[in-house]
Parts: C-alpha cells; sequence; structure tokens
C-alpha cells in the first residue's frame, strides 16, 4: 500500500512538472509568433509624382557584388534622393534578386542597401524583374541594372489597393561599367521631360 502511494505522489509530480515545462514553452511559441512592434515607414505611397529607383542584381553575378559597384549604387541612391527631394517628389527604392533562391537574393540585397521594398528568387520568373525588364518596361535582362523611373500616382485613400498610376523609365543603365561611369557624372537624369520641367539639377 505505501508503495502504490510513493507511485502515485511521484506520478502526480512528474505530471505537474510535465505540465508546467509544456506550458513555459507554448507560452514562450505565443510570444514568437506575436507581431512585430510597429515601425515607421520611410517611402509612404502619397498622391502624385514620385522617382522609383530600382536596383536589379544577383548574388551569383561578379559585378553585381563588386566593392566599386555596390559603393555606386549608394551614391547613386542618394544623388536620386537628393534630386526628388528638391523637385518635390516622393523617393522610393525597389531592389530585384533576379536568382532562383530567394534567401540568397536576399542576402545580396541586404548587402547592397537597404531597400524600401524588395523581389527575391525565381530568376527569370520574379514579377518584379519581370515588369521592369519583359513587360512594362522592356531592356535587356542583364545584371547589375538601375532604373530610375518616374511615377505617377492617383489620389489615396486608406490603403493602396486598385490604385491607378502611370510610370516611365527616365533612367536604365546596363552593366557595372555603366553603372559606375553614371554615378561619376553625378548620377544624371537627361529625360527632356525632365529637363523641360525645370527639375533637372546637374547635366552630365
Amino acid at each position: 500500500m505505501e508503495l502504490r502511494r510513493v507511485r502515485t505522489t511521484g506520478l502526480l509530480v512528474a505530471l505537474l512538472v510535465g505540465a508546467f515545462v509544456v506550458g513555459r514553452e507554448a507560452r514562450a511559441g505565443f510570444s514568437r509568433l506575436r507581431p512585430a512592434p510597429t515601425v515607421p515607414i520611410e517611402a509612404r505611397p502619397v498622391a502624385g509624382r514620385q522617382l522609383l529607383y530600382v536596383y536589379i542584381g544577383s548574388s551569383r553575378c561578379g559585378p553585381s557584388n563588386q566593392p566599386e559597384l555596390i559603393a555606386a549604387v549608394g551614391k547613386s541612391i542618394g544623388d536620386v534622393r537628393s534630386r526628388a527631394t528638391s523637385a518635390s517628389r516622393g523617393f522610393v527604392t525597389l531592389g530585384i534578386g533576379r536568382e532562383l533562391s530567394a534567401s540568397a537574393a536576399l542576402g545580396h540585397l541586404a548587402k547592397v542597401s537597404t531597400f524600401d521594398e524588395i523581389a527575391a528568387g525565381q530568376g527569370d520568373f520574379n514579377q518584379a524583374g519581370i515588369r521592369f525588364i519583359s513587360h512594362d518596361h522592356p531592356g535587356i535582362g542583364a545584371t547589375p541594372q538601375v532604373l530610375v523611373v518616374e511615377r505617377v500616382l492617383s489620389a489615396l485613400g486608406t490603403t493602396v489597393d486598385n490604385v491607378d498610376f502611370s510610370e516611365r523609365v527616365l533612367v536604365r543603365k546596363v552593366g557595372a561599367a555603366d553603372i559606375i561611369r553614371w554615378v561619376q557624372r553625378g548620377s544624371p537624369i537627361t529625360s527632356e521631360v525632365w529637363a523641360s520641367n525645370h527639375l533637372l539639377g546637374a547635366l552630365p
């Protein structure tokens, strides 16, 4: 009888300890599932004109990973941002990792800059890559590549769903050498339409 009581007590203790451990792990799991704290969005969509800076690269592309190219992209982002500010335009950056591995693409984009929007993975089927290379704005399908796009957004409500907008490419530079030369000249925007609005900045 005494032995049975000891066994029963031991079983109850084991059950209580197990329940405590499981509960603690469950609470930790739920805490990991909680949404991350809200952070400010630097590039909130607003009605009107904005400049969209698009970088297309790949971790598998040698020229995309040259330190000189990465430095040039960073400088050109600053240059174009300054032009957008002086022209009272919005400014947004988009990084496209045009390769099959999304994780490798994300790693490459993080090394290049901190982008407002990113599209990674799926190689030639990357949806953002298709838009800026083969569909909406056809061009050479090579990396690295930089585009400056002028975008006009219609009036926005509380969401950005179904917003009408138009776009035109002002600058397209393909290849590390072409991008670096462009940046060395001050990252000029030489579109005639842009220049006719007296918003050009420095000409090459």
